[in-house]
């Protein structure tokens, strides 16, 4: 595999234009005052995780603290992650997948934005985690981030535990759109979980076509902030379990919560 440290203050960047990578833990090792990861070749595999990347710090030529990953390969993490992405520190933390598949035991996409900017995480292929408890896309930030987003062109999202998990503990909003299939396969699962803690905005939450299933709750949004929750729905929802809930949302904020739907199954 590739293991790329730099402790000064000039960032990584990694480009893979062709063929594969493979390493016997990790695939692709990326630390460093910010990252850049483009993986255009036919794959990274790893034993454990796909990629790691970790900017700790501030400064690039891709932007000050913004930390980037691109991929349109296979990217697999056989026992762990498939993709791992983390700010330490810095600003933005921006993923996207053009096309290809990301796929890992417990997590397809893991991102977690423990700096001062916004988190975005884009995804057009087929995204899942194999394991029992694990969630296809999870996506965190911490209380100095600001907004979280997700958004599906095309693809699915699948895991046992959740198809996409977003928690925001930052001071801006959360977004969430999908086109595709979004499941959760385990027998408490969630297919879309998001939640805005009382320091956030706005939580919205928009399926435009496509299917989202899980056994506990189809969507669960709550959001605790001071704006508004909105889900809006294009394609069957539905919980498969025989206590599940096909959409649940709350809001704390000074905004009514709006839901509509075209299609909803909860036993």
């Amino acid at each position: 595999g590739i293991v790329a440290k730099n402790s000064g203050t000039a960032g990584v960047t990694i480009n893979q234009t062709a063929g594969t990578i493979t390493g016997g833990t990790t695939g692709i090792v990326a630390n460093g005052s910010t990252v850049a990861i483009t993986a255009a070749g036919t794959g990274v595999t790893g034993g454990t995780d796909g990629i790691d990347m970790t900017g700790n710090g501030a400064g690039s030529s891709s932007g000050p603290g913004a930390n980037i990953l691109t991929v349109t390969g296979a990217i697999t993490g056989t026992n762990g992650k498939g993709l791992s992405a983390i700010a330490s520190s810095g600003t933005d933390l921006t993923i996207g997948q053009t096309a290809g598949t990301i796929t890992g035991a417990t997590y397809g996409i893991y991102a977690e934005n423990d700096g001062t900017g916004a988190t975005s995480v884009a995804m057009a292929g087929t995204v899942s985690a194999t394991g029992t408890n694990g969630a296809g896309i999870s996506v965190a930030n911490a209380s100095t981030a600001t907004n979280l987003v997700i958004q599906q062109t095309a693809g699915s999202v699948s895991g046992g535990a959740a198809g996409i998990n977003a928690v925001n503990a930052g001071t801006g909003a959360t977004s969430i759109t999908t086109v595709g299939p979004i499941s959760a396969t385990g027998t408490d699962g969630y297919g879309i979980y998001a939640t805005n803690a009382s320091t956030g905005t706005d939580l919205t939450i928009g399926q435009t076509a496509g299917t989202i299933s899980g056994a506990t709750y189809g969507i669960y949004a709550a959001n605790a902030g001071k704006g508004a929750t909105s889900v809006s729905t294009a394609g069957p929802v539905s919980a498969t379990g025989t206590s599940g809930t096909g959409i649940y949302a709350t809001n704390a904020g000074t905004d009514l919560t709006a839901v509509s739907y075209t299609h909803l199954r909860a036993h």
